[in-house]
């Protein structure tokens, strides 16, 4: 079109709750912004412009998230370079991104392909010349610095929240539930606190107390599956969440934030209607976990596993087999514990809530590696060793690697 009246509109708004959830046509839940979308499409119509396209990122930060993860400008980007618009239109020029040495170079780069980028509240947005780009840079300069502050306020609302003992939002942990009293914020909405949830604070009960009867933390979360005793969320139990449960302070009525990320900003007092695990119980369980870790905290274990067939083996359902070991202790008559493992090769799906269940069961790894042994030997006793020492399956000389590759290959 001649007269350049191609326009893009950009929606964007930095949180999830600001947007609109629905679910689309394929069942997947989407978070439109009809508010921009209301302002912005009259506005475009009255100036002449035909949108031809319409991208909306819910709960997407123009300030945290870089414009090269964000899939809609990658877009926009590509349509200007196949020449497919004329004009971007947003609401307002922090839409584009609150990024001070980025969000410029989007203009500019646009710029450069002829695109417009227009702003229902400030206008064009230019990098066309010297005095345009310093302009620029310092509009998205003062945005990052609103970020930045609002970022602050935030911040520091949530640490004196802790510190104050109130709960700051969010689902709480397993064994506690949220409840609304009829306190509302300055915007109306209830404020909601925290109580314990009582029959699944017996659930967290059990589970300190299995890990001081010598259950490591997979073993748990196999006692719970086995009982039908279900998550929160309905779902079967992973190692993780009894670790996470076996970790959480709030169990003794103390509220850390920041803990998930190794950064603790504030501590709240000792909340004596939160408790569900008396102080001296939870510091044993620390004290065990210290004592059985097989590794000094920091150093990360291997990840291959230090079985034989680690890596090699493949389930009938697809996924990778790995190696595990159990460790149980018994009590003898006299009372003395021993303690026994089983090493296994299991199924990576087996009883894993997130990836699908699989049926099949561990194997013994001492079973396995005999078979498998076994058959290698007679392998080796049917082949030419010369032959397979001097050449590979090209024909070409070669020394023992090629020997080496092919048991490796018998022996998946």
């Amino acid at each position: 079109m001649e007269n350049k009246n191609r326009m893009v509109l950009l929606l964007r708004n930095s949180t999830k709750k600001q947007a609109e959830k629905k679910i689309n046509d394929s069942g997947k839940i989407e978070y439109d912004i009809p508010l921009q979308r209301d302002i912005l499409t009259p506005w475009a119509e009255r100036q002449g412009y035909v949108i031809v396209k319409e991208f909306v990122e819910g709960g997407v930060s123009g300030f945290k998230v870089s414009a090269e993860k964000r899939d809609a400008l990658i877009e926009i980007k590509a349509m200007a370079n196949r020449g497919e618009f004329d004009v971007l239109g947003i609401y307002m020029s922090d839409r584009l991104g609150r990024i001070a040495d980025e969000t410029p170079l989007i203009v500019s780069y646009l710029n450069a392909r002829g695109i417009k980028v227009l702003s229902y509240t400030d206008g064009e947005i230019s990098s066309k010349t010297h005095d345009e780009k310093l302009m620029t840079y310092i509009r998205y300069w003062q945005a990052e610095g609103e970020s930045i502050k609002t970022s602050k306020r935030i911040k520091n609302a949530h640490e004196m929240a802790v510190e104050q003992g109130k709960w700051r939002g969010g689902n709480p942990p397993y064994g506690y539930r949220t409840v609304s009293k009829g306190t509302l914020n300055g915007k109306g909405r209830p404020i909601f606190d925290v109580e314990i949830e009582p029959q699944a604070a017996e659930v967290v009960r059990t589970i300190y107390r299995l890990y001081r009867e010598h259950y490591a933390f997979k073993g748990i979360a196999k006692y719970l599956n086995d009982n039908k005793i279900p998550t929160a969320t309905g779902c079967l139990w992973s190692w993780t969440q009894v670790q996470d449960i076996l970790h959480n302070k709030l169990y003794i009525g103390i509220y850390e934030l920041g803990k998930s990320s190794n950064n603790v900003r504030a501590v709240s007092p000792v909340m004596e209607h939160l408790i569900i695990i008396p102080e001296e119980e939870y510091n044993a369980v620390q004290e065990l976990i210290k004592t059985n870790r097989k590794k000094p905290s920091g150093v990360r274990p291997t990840v291959r596993g230090s079985q034989l067939l680690t890596g090699l083996l493949y389930c009938e359902c697809g996924k990778k087999y790995t190696s595990q070991t159990n460790r149980t202790v018994r009590h003898k008559a006299d009372g003395a514990e021993m303690y026994y493992e089983r090493n296994t090769y299991r199924c990576g799906s087996y009883r894993n809530p997130k990836i699908g269940q699989c049926s099949k069961l561990p194997i013994k790894v001492e079973t396995l590696d005999e078979a498998v042994i076994h058959d290698v030997k007679n392998f080796l006793l049917q082949t030419d060793i010369e032959k397979l020492l001097k050449f590979n399956d090209n024909g070409i000389k070669r020394k023992g690697s090629c020997f080496i590759r092919t048991v490796e290959a018998s022996v998946k």
